[in-house]
């Protein structure tokens, strides 16, 4: 279990490497500027394919609208030959990073595409990209992989790849055997699998918006894998559709958004669990309506590699080396470590000198108890109007082991009064109280009026913390039963066994070590009593993903 500090340093060193490997506006802005422009010029080229092949159409076909081109392409958009054009790829997904910029396009076709069309496209393009800018493209054809491959002349070098497609040719494909083919195939048909793959990458895309652009995290995480994918050859078979499809699964199956730093040690963890390794469910294309492993392209050796190394990555994230794995050098702590001084806490004692340490104001999580401590200690020790000792210390050392008597309870359940008294001399004194640490307090003010020792003990009273208060308030209801079961016979309390009143209380008692012995007379002080150690307190963590045991036991 690491704690949430563990988890923001690595959340700094991931957000630092994904600013250097995030492409520059300059670069976004001319991908922008160049893939819009295709975009547009390609509509163009579909007008001026309609309007050369009017003469063969019916009368009654009309223009499609552009956003109709571009949102479907079902057989009901009849008579264009190009139905529209649609972003796959990186592009899409927002998953650019600097030196792997591939853009891609597809192209959908009315019918099977073929290589007379493919050349019709590459021939008119330059000629309507020439109409909307005056940037210079170069433009070729890509017979091989059924595209045509867009250039810009200046920096930054971009390269947008154009793949035609059609919906028939999947159609075809799911046919039956027993089913005849409507038509026969022309003879310059482009590559069957180049523009299946067109198609899934067009669903892959579509899936990804709806599944993993929503995820935080996970756009960063895909990113910053990606880059490791580039740098580290072990990496590589698993770039690409595989990598974003077990991102989802990591990240999306946790109960709670995450960090950049835990969601890719939840990714890790994952791939380290061996989920990978031969007999195992294997990674489920959801793109496919037949069941497909993504990672059946991959040998038992690349998926071997692939968990070693991400076990040992796993292992330096532990030990806190995330910029070992990332590739960076590590960053300076957000917190610097500040030494410990010695400082003369009083100025008329040449020779004494007490150790102190930079107190932190707790101004974070209200449940630690340690900080809330610290607070109400900054409270009381800025207080100028009370004493250090509070009455019930100062009388106790003064005149040690008198009896304290519970009189009576009285009020309701919820605001109740607890009377107190103590015989001193033959003299009773009395005081009341809504617990019985505070009626004890208000005795003792009493007691130390009436013997002539300086007041000003009643702001220890009013400083009582708020945790005490509300644990004495918790023992009405068993403080009530027992007053009336032993009305006759008075509870005594003695000073010996006086409860400990808490690390603040400690604390100020320590301090008063320091301070008084100066200047002015020492009281004989009595047996003190050490407040127990608080029980550790324990921050919230965070469990191991899928319920898996965790990859790296001393490490985790």
């Amino acid at each position: 279990m690491r704690s949430i500090r563990s988890f923001a340093n690595d959340d700094r060193h991931v957000m630092v490497k994904h600013s250097t490997i995030y492409p520059s506006p300059e670069e976004l802005e001319a991908v922008q500027n160049m893939v819009s422009t295709v975009e547009c010029a390609l509509k163009h080229v579909s007008d001026w394919l309609d309007e050369t092949n009017k003469g063969t159409k019916t009368e009654g076909e009309t223009e499609v609208k552009k956003d109709e081109a571009i949102d479907t392409y079902s057989k009901d958009q009849g008579g264009r030959t190009l139905c529209g054009v649609m972003r796959i790829g990186l592009v899409a997904k927002g998953l650019l990073i600097k030196d792997d910029m591939d853009l891609e396009l597809v192209l959908m076709c009315k019918d099977k595409p073929t290589e007379t069309l493919l050349n019709t496209v590459k021939d008119n393009l330059p000629i309507q990209i020439q109409k909307l800018t005056e940037e210079k493209y170069e433009v070729e054809q890509c017979v091989d992989e059924a595209s045509i491959i867009i250039r810009n002349t200046k920096e930054p070098t971009l390269t947008l790849k154009v793949i035609l497609t059609s919906p028939l040719i999947r159609d075809e494909l799911e046919k039956k055997d027993g089913e005849k083919v409507a038509m026969k195939d022309p003879p310059d048909l482009l590559d069957r699998q180049k523009c299946l793959n067109a198609l899934a990458s067009l669903r892959h895309a579509k899936w990804f918006q709806a599944r993993a652009n929503g995820l935080k995290s996970c756009v960063i995480v895909l990113r910053i894998l990606r880059d490791l994918c580039n740098r580290v050859p072990t990496w590589a078979p698993l770039k690409g559709w595989p990598l974003e499809l077990i991102c989802e699964k990591s990240i999306g199956t946790c109960n709670r958004p995450l960090g950049a730093g835990e969601a890719l040690r939840r990714v890790m963890e994952c791939l380290a669990s061996g989920i990978l390794l031969p007999g195992g469910p294997g990674l489920h294309d959801p793109c496919e309506r037949d069941p497909t492993d993504a990672l059946s392209y991959m040998t038992i050796q690349q998926k071997e590699d692939i968990t070693h190394s991400a076990q040992h990555a796993l292992r330096l994230s532990a030990f806190g080396q995330i910029y070992k794995v990332l590739e960076m050098d590590p960053l300076p702590s957000s917190k610097p470590f500040q030494k410990y001084s010695w400082s003369v806490t009083d100025k008329e004692g040449a020779g004494s000198s007490a150790l102190k340490r930079p107190f932190e104001d707790g101004l974070g999580d209200d449940k630690d108890p340690n900080k809330k401590m610290k607070r109400n200690l900054r409270k009381i020790l800025d207080s100028k109007a009370i004493d250090l000792m509070n009455a019930l210390m100062r009388l106790n050392q003064i005149r040690p082991g008198l009896q304290y008597k519970l009189l009576s309870q009285s009020g309701p359940v919820h605001a109740p009064v607890f009377t107190m008294s103590v015989d001193v001399d033959g003299t009773t004194y009395e005081a009341s109280g809504p617990s019985k640490k505070t009626a004890k307090l208000h005795v003792a003010v009493k007691v130390l009026q009436a013997m002539g020792y300086p007041t000003g003990f009643d702001a220890d009273i009013e400083c009582m913390s708020s945790d005490e208060k509300s644990d004495n308030e918790s023992k009405n209801e068993t403080v009530s039963s027992n007053s009336s079961n032993n009305t006759g016979n008075s509870t005594t309390e003695t000073s010996s066994t006086l409860e400990a009143k808490g690390i603040v209380n400690t604390a100020v008692s320590a301090a008063v070590q320091a301070v008084r012995g100066r200047g002015r007379g020492t009281l004989t002080r009595g047996a003190f009593v050490g407040a127990t150690a608080a029980p550790g307190y324990i921050a919230p963590g965070y469990g191991t993903p899928y319920g898996y045991s965790t990859a790296a036991p001393a490490y985790g």
